[in-house]
């Protein structure tokens, strides 16, 4: 195993789909098996985690959609088949929701947010900075200032989420940060772009000039698992120098989607699946990652989220946090230990 390779996250075989992602199809390796971390672990690192812990969960959400867009070509032949079967009701829905512009109730964000309440479990928020006209535009991040202050009142983190062109392009990346900034009042730490688009040259010297302390993007779409063998959060690294970069990066190990929509699993064999993955960061004791949009949030979806929760917090040793604290925790408590094995394991590779 070259695990220098493994590690770049790239590799030399570099196949993406259409919006530019590295697939599963570009990896010959086990993705369900974080190879590095196993490695640095045998080798002797043993993470110190908050309240002696043995490992810990790093919850997401990604809010991409609130408001149920229709156009009005949909809207008019929806109108037009109400009204032939008299359903005026539906039609009057309809419009209050063009000219009131309700958010989507089986999108709601507080449905998130109440159950992390309840289970008191902290999470992070990644939002959206569009603008009408937009690639893929559906909110204006001060429509939900109702959200925003309850989930930083439920001790939870509002993070960037950077838009279809912020990965690669500064003056996307900056006039949507600057929203960012001015909306919700700080100054946000992390950051995740849509659609999980990277490009590991561009998008980490973007983040290193604004001073971000991570970035929780790296994970494949169309699988769960460890695209680079890691369930420990790393820095990039200079190879010429062996030297790291400035930012650290949180692996995403589970996003929902990935289950049904990419890898065709049924409800079992999803749960099945997402039990391989977290027994493997349990034997390392590293941190796991997941990613579940406020969009799905019912049918299977609904089901396989019940169940992880309830999975995760029915064990004493699992630590809840956010980002931002574990990269904070990460960075004063292992970064420099786990570097010194890593380095140790690439020179005998």
């Amino acid at each position: 195993m070259n695990f220098k390779e493994l590690y770049s996250l790239e590799g030399n075989n570099k196949v993406v789909d259409k919006l530019g992602r590295i697939r599963t199809y570009s990896k010959n390796y086990d993705l369900f098996s974080p190879l590095i971390s196993k490695e640095i672990y045998n080798l002797g690192f043993r993470p110190r985690y908050k309240d002696k812990k043995k490992f810990a969960v790093v919850l997401s959400h990604d809010v991409d959609y609130v408001f149920n867009q229709i156009s009005l070509g949909t809207l008019v032949k929806r109108n037009l088949r109400d009204l032939s079967k008299a359903r005026l009701k539906n039609i009057l829905k309809d419009w209050s929701n063009v000219v009131i512009r309700k958010p989507f109730k089986d999108w709601s964000v507080d449905k998130l947010i109440d159950i992390e309440k309840e289970l008191n479990i902290p999470a992070t928020y990644f939002f959206l900075c569009l603008e009408k006209g937009e690639d893929d535009f559906n909110y204006k991040i001060s429509e939900l200032k109702s959200y925003i202050d309850k989930i930083v009142k439920n001790g939870s983190e509002i993070a960037f989420h950077g838009g279809l062109k912020a990965f690669e392009d500064e003056n996307y990346f900056n006039k949507e940060y600057s929203r960012f900034y001015s909306r919700i009042g700080s100054i946000p730490k992390g950051y995740r772009s849509h659609f999980l688009k990277f490009n590991s040259d561009k998008t980490f010297h973007l983040l290193q000039k604004r001073n971000f302390l991570y970035d929780a993007t790296l994970g494949l779409p169309d699988s769960i698992g460890f695209r680079n063998g890691m369930c420990y959060p790393y820095r990039p690294i200079y190879w010429n120098s062996d030297e790291f970069e400035n930012i650290l990066e949180i692996p995403l190990h589970i996003m929902d989607v990935s289950f049904f929509k990419y890898m065709n699993l049924n409800l079992d064999q999803s749960i099945e699946a997402y039990q391989k993955v977290v027994n493997e960061v349990k034997n390392v004791e590293g941190v796991i990652s997941i990613l579940w949009h406020n969009n799905n949030m019912s049918g299977d979806y609904k089901l396989l989220y019940d169940y992880i929760l309830k999975d995760l917090t029915s064990n004493n040793d699992v630590w809840f946090c956010t980002h931002e604290e574990f990269a904070e925790h990460w960075i004063n408590e292992n970064l420099e230990e786990m570097e010194k094995y890593l380095l140790k394991l690439f020179a005998n590779d």
